[in-house]
């Protein structure tokens, strides 16, 4: 049977086949099922299937109509693309009348690929309010505290607002869509029912810049007559957890909130509910106090039973109050929240014991969220933590002033509830149960709350260190996704550092769809930008911190890149454009040396070095430490190189003339001042070690690794320069990590280029300290912030870090898989480490724009066999050996002898 059957997607989602085939999934502007796209000029994107071989499309015709039957008739009334002869499949542009705010609209595709062809079923995206004047009413909210509260210190304390507002809806409602601006955080209810299953923790930003509000499709919840809208606010990072001490966030202001409920009628009649002096509030209720960092106080007794129903009194409650409104525009929030309908992520204990008078429970691996357990006991204390003291009692020494702690006062009920926080998150694996006398599994339970995206990516080698390593990636990673990129999820921090994503995110891209996610985070560092250009290490800018330092801030730049690289999405460098180019040029005035022509802004070199012994926290050996001049000179050649990349994907061709002379100024400044030769170097592990005649700085691997991935060392110099780097990692080293965050970024790449892939092999897999292996082989079911984190100083060995992941997960996939593409998977590469010598099989795939790609080999033998397989409407350059083929969609199997 010929057929050609596809997943349409509007902004990579899809839809449904043709014939036999059915639908998979939608996403608007990269997000699943979405409500309230922030634009009225949407990109579309479609994925096709079919069971032949070499097909690509030919071309496509796109509707969008304003109803379901019109779009199932095939009318697009508000845009018809007629058929257009293209294989694009990515991000087709909008180009039909203006959509309105607050509308629902329908749309279609069909594809020809030759003489196949096929029609998707018709889907629906909806439009939110896409001016800030659109909103009617006020902010609201309660800008005092009361005596219980702690406003402001080290551990600020502030109850949670009680909110509420009955209203009347008559007969025949079409559609009703809710808007809501909660800051920090807010629990949301129609008539008693949660809107979200938990807390919508909508993704911070630096509020005096942007506030992103959710949408609802509430048409099904509407009832006709009496009605009732509940909320409750939390803090967030809106009011802050800390506005004493170190570190002290910004605190932008007391929870405020403006919502609006857009009722539409049969007759076309329209109601808008909105915050004014009407709705009533309360700070006397059961959540006394909500910390990011500390925790919540819940006092059941305080409880104001069925206040969620329209006959409840009220009458003792205040008038909430119109408040000065935030200083940062309104945006639809593009991303998933923390926490989606449906069933959680939940973890069952796997082990509980009585210590004293609590009880420890084991949830079995590392998880950002809270546990839910019954209300047994008058006060019940939970405290969490990563670790146990060697005499079985929770180790919290690491989160510092974190007190990570969440209190049930009981009403003394005589029914047993679960209960769970709402506004708080915790970084944990143990929790301390304290205040009942008997407890055991099925009192208590973790829940994972993290921003969801969708997995993409599977790994599984022959190494089944490197198999634990990735799967404790895998867990690190979704664990910091709190609607913004966090350095850890347990401690007095919390922060969006951009160093610790500047190279990590590659990799992460390769296992999560985190395209919308990383998106929203490039506006979040443009935000933060400073009018003299600079850029931030934290953004948002929560943390009161002006430190600079260019190989941090370059996330700016790789990220932007790999939103283009991995997911074709081109728009954010466009949009961010001349904000990194402001950053570069005006930092290359600011912070050069002219006399030795080096950039010399740098704060944190090549942060965490592996330290010489397990007990030190910091390496003291000054060989191991690149001078940070040459990091930060080196990362101004690399960043200036993408700029000049971005100046042709934006067709500004006549910057290049300014880029190119820079870069070759500071990689001659650079060469000029630390490529040395005749280098002696004493060993380090009592083995005589030979090196080379040329090197560049202190002969660290970091000097080295720089000058070769960037591009910098002469062409005369690599081969001496990478003879050096072996031995400056397999003899002074032993085959082991001595690189920082910095080297870390780029080390597996540049030695698998450069001939060197068995070394990053050892690497990967080593079970020794310091190695990625020794922290699973040591219990870890998460990545440490250091190499030592089970031994080091308590105030920095976070138990959940990404940093140190450095560019392992981007080889995993791009050199054991081979999975690699320049433009979004148009055109694939194919290109494997078969010649790695102790991996004997990988199982790769990653389900890209175009779909998925699957690489499976083995050794038998003297043999590799390899199953490949390639989507459609994508082409792939794939490696046997040293020379290439063409091969298009399809599934292959290939057997062949190993190249020595």
């Amino acid at each position: 049977m010929r057929f050609l059957s596809f997943i349409a997607l509007l902004c990579l989602s899809t839809l449904g086949y043709a014939q036999s085939l059915s639908i998979s999934q939608l996403k608007v502007e990269g997000l699943r099922s979405p409500v309230g796209i922030d634009t009225n000029q949407p990109r579309f994107s479609w994925k096709l299937i079919s069971d032949r071989e070499n097909v690509v499309q030919t071309s496509y015709r796109l509707i969008v109509s304003s109803s379901f039957s019109k779009c199932k008739s095939g009318k697009g009334d508000v845009w018809d693309s007629g058929k257009q002869e293209s294989a694009q499949q990515l991000w087709v542009d909008y180009e039909g009348s203006k959509l309105k705010s607050n509308s629902k609209y329908y749309w279609r595709v069909q594809a020809k690929a030759g003489s196949w062809k096929a029609e998707s079923k018709v889907d629906s995206f909806s439009v939110a309010l896409l001016s800030p004047k659109e909103w009617m009413g006020y902010w609201i909210g309660w800008e005092r505290s009361d005596k219980a509260d702690k406003t402001m210190g080290v551990h600020t304390r502030l109850a949670a607002r009680y909110l509420r507002k009955d209203f009347k809806a008559r007969k025949g409602v079409v559609q009703a869509m809710l808007y809501v601006a909660g800051l920090g955080n807010y629990q949301l209810y129609l008539n008693g029912d949660t809107l979200k299953w938990g807390t919508a923790m909508t993704p911070p930003t630096d509020y005096r810049k942007r506030i992103l509000y959710d949408a609802y499709d509430v048409t099904k919840n509407i009832r006709t007559g009496e009605n009732l809208l509940g909320m409750i606010l939390g803090n967030g990072r809106y009011f802050s957890p800390r506005t004493l001490g170190t570190p002290h966030n910004v605190n932008f202001g007391y929870p405020v909130c403006k919502v609006n409920l857009i009722i539409t009628y049969k007759d076309g009649g329209k109601e808008i509910l909105s915050t004014d002096p009407t709705w009533r509030l309360s700070v006397n209720g059961p959540i006394v106090a909500n910390n990011l960092y500390d925790g919540e106080n819940y006092d059941a007794r305080l409880e104001f039973g069925d206040w969620l129903s329209p006959d409840y009194d009220d009458s003792k409650w205040n008038q909430a109050e119109i408040v000065l409104a935030p200083k940062g525009e309104l945006q639809a929030n593009m991303i998933a929240q923390k926490s989606v309908s449906g069933k959680p992520d939940t973890f069952r204990p796997v082990k509980i014991f009585k210590k004293g008078n609590s009880y420890i429970v084991d949830f079995g691996e590392n998880i950002t969220g809270y546990v839910c357990l019954k209300t047994k006991g008058k006060t019940i204390f939970v405290e969490y933590a990563e670790r146990l003291k060697k005499m079985g009692d929770i180790y919290r020494d690491n989160l510092r002033e974190a007190m990570s702690r969440d209190v049930y006062i009981n009403a003394n009920k005589p029914k047993e509830v679960f209960w769970h926080p709402l506004f708080v998150d915790h970084g944990f694996r143990y929790v301390k149960v304290s205040g009942v006398d008997k407890f055991s599994e099925s009192d208590i339970y973790a829940i994972a709350n993290y921003t969801p995206m969708e997995t993409i990516g599977t790994f599984e080698c022959s190494n089944p260190i490197l198999n634990k390593v990735y799967d404790a990636a895998v867990r690190t990673i979704r664990d910091n996704y709190t609607g913004i990129p966090v350095d850890c999820p347990q401690r007095d921090e919390r922060l969006p550092w951009l160093g610790d994503r500047a190279q990590v995110a590659l990799g992460e891209s390769y296992i999560f769809d985190n395209e919308r996610f990383y998106t929203k985070w490039m506006d979040d560092i443009s935000d933060a930008q400073l009018p003299n250009g600079e850029l931030p290490v934290i953004a948002p800018a929560f943390y009161v911190n002006g430190t600079r330092d260019i190989s941090w801030s370059s996330a700016y730049i790789s990220i932007n890149d790999l939103l283009y690289r991995q997911f074709g999405n081109l728009r954010p460098i466009q949009k961010h454009y001349e904000s990194m180019k402001k950053w570069l040029l005006k930092s290359s005035k600011m912070y050069t040396n002219f006399r030795d022509g080096l950039f010399i802004k740098n704060t944190y070199g090549d942060w965490c070095i592996p330290p010489e012994h397990l007990a030190m926290t910091v390496s003291n050996n000054p060989r191991r430490k690149a001078s940070p001049y040459l990091i930060s000179t080196a990362y101004m050649v690399k960043c200036l190189s993408k700029l000049d990349e971005f100046a042709h994907l934006t067709k500004t061709f006549s910057d290049t003339i300014k880029y190119r002379p820079l870069m070759r100024s500071y990689a001659q400044a650079l060469n000029r001042t630390f490529l040395k030769a005749n280098a002696m170097a004493k060993p380090e592990l009592g083995k005589p070690v030979y090196i080379d005649s040329l090197y560049y700085d202190n002969n660290s691997a970091t000097s080295t690794i720089l000058p070769l991935a960037f591009d910098i060392a002469p062409k005369n110099t690599r081969e001496k320069l990478v003879n050096n780097l072996k031995q400056t990692i397999a003899v002074r080293s032993d085959n082991h990590i001595s690189t920082g965050v910095i080297g870390s970024s780029w080390q597996m790449r540049t030695l698998s280029d450069n001939g060197l892939q068995d070394i990053a092999w050892k690497l990967a897999t080593n079970k020794t300290y310091p190695s990625w292996g020794y922290m699973v082989e040591n219990g870890s079911t998460t990545i440490w912030e250091l190499w030592n984190g089970d031994k080091a100083n308590p105030s920095m060995n976070s138990g959940n870090h990404v940093m140190l992941l450095g560019d392992l997960l981007t080889w995993v996939y791009q050199y054991l898989g081979g999975i690699r593409s320049e433009d979004g998977y148009r055109h694939i590469t194919l290109r494997p480490s078969f010649d790695i010598k102790d991996c004997k099989y990988v199982n790769c795939s990653y389900d890209s724009p175009y779909g998925k790609i699957v690489s499976n080999w083995k050794k038998v033998e003297n043999r590799v066999v390899w199953d490949v397989e390639i989507p459609v409407g994508a082409s792939c350059l794939i490696y046997k050996g040293k020379d290439a083929d063409t091969i298009g969609s399809g599934k292959y199997h290939f057997e062949f002898k190993i190249e020595k």
